[in-house]
């Protein structure tokens, strides 16, 4: 009986575990785009005051 829960188990695991690594890849993806747009916005106003 319990070999026959075990997949049952797992998949109800993978499930929960599916949303939660989803919500935060989408916050290190948002993280990362802000420290880029950070970077780029710091480097065109030295570029810009530099003139």
């Amino acid at each position: 009986m319990a070999l026959c829960s075990l997949p049952e188990q797992i998949g109800d695991l993978k499930y929960d575990v599916t949303i939660p690594l989803i919500a935060y890849v989408l916050m290190l993806i948002v993280h990362v785009f802000g420290k880029v747009k950070d970077e780029l916005e710091r480097l065109f106003l030295l570029e810009t005051t530099s003139f």
